[in-house]
C-alpha cells in the first residue's frame, strides 16, 4: 500500500484538528507531568537495580505499574495530539512517553487511531466469535491473553519487528482478521521510516541508561512485566 492509496483508505488521517476555547491543553502541567513520570520511573528502577533483591523488586515494581499507567495516559493524549497546542512539541512528548512503555509512538499512533476506526467491526471485536472451527479457541486466547498481558508484549516486539521486518505490516499472519491486527496495514513508508528512527533511539537510548545506571536487565524486564499486567 502506497502513502496515496493508504490516505484514502484510512479517512481518520484527513480528520481536521479543532480546537475548543473554552477547554484549552494545559501545556506546561502536561510538560511536566512527562518530565516527572520519566524521571521518576527511571528513579524506581534504577533503585530495585541496585537493591538487587526481589522483595524490593516486587515492591517498587507496584508503584512502577501504576506510574506507567500515568505515562500510557500521557501517550495517549499525544497520539491524539492533545498533550500540546504545538503538533511538533506534541509529537516530541509522545516520543518520551513511548519511550517509556517502550515502543514506537508513530506505531502506536497509527494503529490506536485505526483500532478507533474499526472499533465494533469484525477486525475489533475480540469478545464475541463466529460458528466455525476453531474459531471460539482464537477467541478466547484473544480475550484472555490480553487480560493477561500478552497483548503488551506483542505490542513491544511489533516494534521492534518491524525495524528489523518491514515487511511484517502486509503479512497476513500479522494484519489478518482471525489472528493479527489489521490496523498495521495502514503502516505507510513513511510511518516506517519514522518508525525505524523512533526504534532507534529508543534502542540506544536504553541501551545508555543500562550502561549509566547499572540497570539489571532482569529486574528491569521484571518491573515492565508487571507495568504490563497492570495496563492490560
Amino acid at each position: 500500500m502506497d502513502d496515496k492509496r493508504a490516505m484514502a483508505e484510512t479517512p481518520w488521517r484527513n480528520i481536521k484538528l479543532v480546537r475548543r476555547a473554552d477547554t484549552p491543553i494545559p501545556v506546561k502541567t502536561n510538560c511536566l507531568l512527562v518530565a516527572l513520570v520519566t524521571l521518576l520511573g527511571l528513579a524506581l528502577l534504577w533503585a530495585a537495580s541496585a537493591l538487587e533483591n526481589w522483595y524490593w523488586t516486587i515492591g517498587l515494581g507496584i508503584p512502577f505499574s501504576y506510574l506507567m499507567l500515568t505515562n500510557y495516559a500521557l501517550m495517549h493524549e499525544a497520539i491524539h495530539l492533545n498533550l500540546q497546542e504545538d503538533l511538533r512539541q506534541n509529537y516530541v512528548l509522545g516520543i518520551i512517553s513511548s519511550f517509556m512503555f517502550p515502543v514506537s509512538f508513530t506505531m502506536v499512533q497509527v494503529t490506536h487511531l485505526g483500532h478507533h476506526y474499526r472499533n465494533r467491526t469484525d477486525a475489533e471485536i475480540f469478545d464475541q466469535y463466529y460458528p466455525g472451527p476453531f474459531n471460539k479457541l482464537i477467541k478466547f486466547m484473544q480475550w484472555y491473553g490480553t487480560l493477561l498481558g500478552f497483548f503488551y508484549i506483542l505490542v513491544v516486539l511489533t516494534s521492534f519487528l518491524i525495524v528489523l521486518i518491514p515487511g511484517v505490516t502486509r503479512s497476513r499472519l500479522f494484519i489478518g482478521e482471525r489472528i493479527g491486527n489489521g490496523n498495521l496495514a495502514d503502516v505507510t513508508k513513511k510511518d516506517l521510516r519514522k518508525i525505524r528512527l523512533e526504534m532507534t533511539l529508543v534502542i540506544c537510548g536504553w541501551a545508555v541508561l543500562f550502561y549509566s545506571l547499572q540497570l539489571n536487565w532482569l529486574i528491569v524486564a521484571t518491573m515492565f512485566a508487571m507495568a504490563g499486567i497492570n495496563w492490560s
